[in-house]
């Protein structure tokens, strides 16, 4: 199963609301950004009370939104996202916008392995895919026992590479193992008793050959040739929810989301 895209979300944010939570529930996991936009692109959403010379333009897109709320959400239980210029900046002034994001919550599995131990991912027949991974230390609790206070009171402690080599070692993998050590992460917080935590989820088989990772991580998936225009699985009922996948050259932020039955 993909638990990942079983159920996905669309939120409208007008602009006078100003914030708005994207929440996932503890049961649904983790957020996963399928598509964001500030702008307008109907004259009939967030337009009580409007004049019409304010809705009228129904082509106006906010370049940096995608980037902007999977900064601010991916991976994460909620989030919170301001709808106002100063965050997207105007991409039509004298039209009054609004944030719509799309959504998925992601079932995930967490994992935590004190330093030096070694974590060891195994998703038997199918596939890894990491969500979210530090090495550092976030309470003063996890991995504790029988050490002193004073190396467990930094728990703002977050090794900045941790995510891309966890995800290096491991994506796409049935198993990888990753050893919990400033060998393998470079000190975030030294004389601090520091811990690997890694979230993941895993893909079904069949997806191996299409999937290629966001954000620009290495990856064995990316090697893409020519444009596919629709994917099918007729044991999974698996059908691609974007319309078109583009070579490795042209790679859209997003490239790739599967609905499973």
């Amino acid at each position: 199963t993909l638990p990942a895209l079983l159920i996905s979300f669309l939120q409208l944010i007008c602009a006078h609301i100003c914030t708005h939570a994207v929440p996932c529930t503890l049961q649904a996991g983790v957020l996963n950004i399928l598509s964001a936009n500030y702008g307008r692109t109907d004259s009939t959403t967030c337009s009580a009370g409007r004049y019409s010379e304010q809705i009228t333009k129904t082509d106006c897109y906010g370049t940096n939104t995608l980037s902007e709320v999977t900064n601010r959400c991916d991976g994460k239980s909620s989030c919170v996202v301001p709808a106002t210029n100063s965050v997207f900046s105007d991409p039509c002034y004298g039209t009054y916008k609004y944030l719509s994001i799309k959504y998925s919550c992601v079932v995930h599995n967490v994992s935590v392995t004190c330093e030096d131990g070694y974590s060891t991912l195994d998703c038997g027949n199918d596939v890894i895919q990491i969500i979210n991974a530090n090495y550092g230390r976030t309470d003063s609790t996890t991995c504790s026992h029988g050490l002193p206070d004073t190396i467990l009171a930094d728990t703002n402690c977050y090794a900045s590479g941790t995510l891309s080599i966890v995800a290096t070692k491991c994506n796409g993998k049935s198993s990888c193992t990753v050893q919990a050590s400033n060998t393998t992460f470079k000190d975030p917080c030294f004389r601090t008793s520091k811990y690997l935590t890694v979230s993941h989820h895993c893909l079904p088989h069949p997806v191996r050959k299409y999937l290629i990772l966001q954000r620009g991580i290495n990856h064995p998936f990316s090697d893409f040739l020519f444009p596919i225009h629709s994917i099918h699985f007729k044991k999974s009922s698996a059908l691609q929810s974007r319309s078109t996948i583009f070579g490795k050259n042209h790679l859209p932020r997003f490239v790739v989301f599967f609905n499973y039955d």
